[in-house]
Order: C-alpha cells, then sequence, then structure tokens
C-alpha cells in the first residue's frame, strides 16, 4: 500500500503531462497530417493571406496624404 501512495503523485504528474500534451499539439498533428494527405501546395499560405498587398498599402498611402 505505501509504494502506490509514493508512486501516486508520479503517476498524477505523468497523466498531466500526458493530457495537456495532447490537448497542446493536436491541433498542430492534425494541419500537418491534412497538408500530407492532401499536399502541400494546395492549401493556402495562411501568412500570406493576412499580410496587405502593396497596391493596398499604396492606395492606403494615398488616402492619407491627401
Amino acid at each position: 500500500m505505501s509504494g502506490i501512495r509514493r508512486a501516486f503523485p508520479f503517476l498524477v504528474a505523468a497523466a498531466t503531462g500526458i493530457i495537456s500534451g495532447i490537448y497542446i499539439f493536436k491541433p498542430l498533428l492534425v494541419q500537418d497530417g491534412n497538408e500530407l494527405a492532401i499536399g502541400p501546395g494546395s492549401q493556402p499560405n495562411i501568412t500570406a493571406s493576412n499580410s496587405p498587398q502593396k497596391s493596398q498599402e499604396r492606395s492606403t498611402d494615398k488616402d492619407i496624404s491627401r
């Protein structure tokens, strides 16, 4: 019985680490799996789609100077 009591905190810490690792990294693993299944070139680049294009930047600069 005393062996179980000594091992219990370690088992709880290990289980917490495994569960939190799954919770944290599952979206990344699913995303990578989807890219491998579909192909890396078929999905849009997220960083490129969120950044403004050069033509949009120039038009906003002209609007500000008026």
